[in-house]
């Protein structure tokens, strides 16, 4: 027994440094010594991996000729294909992770300098879906680096763009909201009227991106140069300090816009903690048999076993629900029925093993988190679109199937997050 607790506490031990180890070749851009430590195993190893590959492309993008025939001579060494397909193979099991919103954030930074416009589009798209309340600094650099570099015309997007800006930066103790106050303002393509001029604007509402501390003096006035981006004709440049006037916040715009952000990630969570094992968990309507509760780490589990659909226990989320996110440990040997949508006139069946879930054709990769996301004619599950079609979500009923028996291979429900 003694051994075995050895074992476990080394093994641990192990992962921790090997992490740590990562962490700190990876702040001091060693990727090649990161890749070097092939096989990754936990969510977080797997994520410095990925992160050290996009970097390595993005050094070989900008490298000279000669640099690059040494880099790409230093890559044979570690198979650099292998070390890529390694990457593709890994980003679904970190969509499910707990780092997943920190690595498409991270991984952003890194490919704006590589992938196409449309790409980009799509990944900007997703980071507006994430809740900016939650690696609120890391958001709002990602946004700011952005407009920085890209042009946000794209009309889908453009308002909840703008709309998370004012969110992170009107709250900043200096605003960067500006009205640029004059007709023919010249833009600079650098700070300094030594630089030539990129265009011209003419009393704009602007938004000022970066800026040089250089106190300079044009005019008789007194100022710094800004590097600005034009919400009216999308033009970015740089503009003397001198010609800008700091815009008072709007209070009521800000209020609305928090309001929105409150209502769209503002969640419900159902978890077993009050369960008393006699009784249906609160919540829930249906054939149930009386359950042992499994208790890890101060936390209360509900266990799903291996069933058919006869008997089932079940909820209804709130009729104007957009997404449901299901929280568990996953100790199955097989695979075996888990959970089931069910709308009036169409039910979905889904199964789930050790490393998928499953319905019908269609497989999802999966590890400790489900995320279904509902919209008016269509339904995803872990980011992927499988039915498209009108649903009535207010008659949605979720379902777990139940049996009498405990089985070694089994599902471990935590809770259940309805948005």
């Amino acid at each position: 027994m003694f051994k075995l607790f050895f074992f476990i506490f080394l093994s641990l031990n192990c992962k921790k440094e090997k992490s740590e180890y990562l962490e700190k070749n990876y702040s001091e851009k060693n990727y090649f010594n990161i890749l070097k430590e092939h096989p990754f195993k936990t969510d977080k190893e797997k994520y410095f991996a990925n992160l050290s590959i996009l970097n390595l492309n993005l050094e070989l993008e900008k490298a000279s000729p000669e640099e690059k025939k040494i880099k790409l001579k230093e890559l044979s060494k570690l198979n650099f294909l292998k070390w890529e397909m390694e990457r593709l193979n890994t980003y679904a099991i970190l969509e499910n992770s707990e780092i997943y919103e920190k690595y498409i954030l991270e991984s952003f930074l890194i490919e704006l300098d590589l992938i196409d416009d449309d790409q980009i589009a799509f990944k900007l798209k997703q980071i507006l879906e994430l809740d900016p309340n939650k690696e609120k600094d890391l958001i709002s650099k990602v946004l700011l680096s952005f407009v920085k570099k890209k042009s946000i015309e794209n009309s889908n997007i453009k308002e909840k763009f703008w709309n998370r800006m004012y969110y992170f930066f009107s709250n900043s103790e200096k605003s960067r909201f500006y009205f640029a106050k004059g007709k023919n303002i010249n833009l600079r393509f650098g700070p300094g009227v030594e630089n030539p001029a990129t265009g011209k604007i003419t009393d704009e509402d602007v938004f000022v991106i970066e800026e040089d501390f250089k106190e300079i003096e044009i005019g008789k006035k007194k100022g710094k140069w800004f590097y600005i981006y034009s919400f009216e004709t999308y033009k970015k440049g740089w503009v003397f300090s001198g010609f800008l006037e700091e815009k008072k916040i709007d209070n009521s715009k800000l209020e609305k816009i928090k309001n929105e952000i409150s209502k769209e990630f503002s969640f419900q969570k159902i978890d077993f903690e009050d369960w008393d094992e006699k009784n249906i968990p609160k919540n829930f309507y249906g054939s149930y048999f009386s359950k042992e509760k499994f208790l890890d780490l101060g936390k209360t589990y509900f266990p799903i076993d291996e069933s058919d659909f006869k008997t089932e226990i079940c909820f209804k989320p709130k009729p104007d629900i957009k997404k449901i996110n299901l929280i568990f440990q996953n100790k199955l040997e097989k695979k075996i029925k888990f959970i089931k949508l069910k709308f009036p006139n169409q039910e979905f069946e889904f199964d789930l093993d050790e490393k998928k879930i499953y319905l019908q054709e269609f497989e999802f990769l999966s590890k400790n988190k489900i995320e279904f996301v509902f919209q008016k004619n269509q339904i995803f599950l872990n980011k992927k679109s499988f039915f498209e079609s009108d649903i009535e979500i207010e008659k949605l009923e979720i379902c777990f199937p139940t049996s009498k028996t405990k089985t070694e291979s089994r599902i471990l429900l935590e809770s259940i997050e309805l948005y």
